[in-house]
């Protein structure tokens, strides 16, 4: 089970914090910034989508949003909005977790961690499935 962070290289640093806190959940996490290829998202896999203006003029972004857009259809995609950036076409219609008000960041990272945490639950096969 793998946390990919997906962000712009202008959002490193609250893609680094958000990772500290997943990981202090328990979670692995890689940071996605589009430059190199990642592994495709696996039934079990989580991408969170840090949404930002600087996303809109990353490099990588066409490889970002495709990523965000798969993980969608799987059910595997977390938005979270850190200012009044918007979110790539195909995803601007779903919800997306507001922290865009620093100050309350680590909150808000800890419900990014929840979300987290409640899509892998929903991943994980039932008792009757085994």
């Amino acid at each position: 089970m793998t946390v990919y962070l997906a962000h712009a290289p202008a959002d490193t640093d609250a893609a680094e914090a958000l990772e500290k806190v997943i990981e202090r959940r328990g979670q692995f996490v890689e940071l996605d910034d589009g430059q190199t290829a990642m592994r495709p998202i696996q039934a079990s896999d989580v991408l969170v989508l840090l949404v930002s203006q600087a996303l809109l003029f990353a490099t990588a972004r066409l490889r970002l949003e495709q990523r965000a857009l798969d993980a969608w259809a799987d059910g595997r995609l977390i938005l979270v909005k850190l200012d009044k950036g918007i979110a790539p076409v195909g995803l601007r219609d779903l919800p997306a977790i507001d922290a865009s008000f620093e100050a309350q960041r680590e909150f808000k990272w800890n419900e990014v961690a929840d979300a987290i945490r409640e899509k892998i639950r929903a991943s994980l096969p039932t008792p009757q499935e085994s």
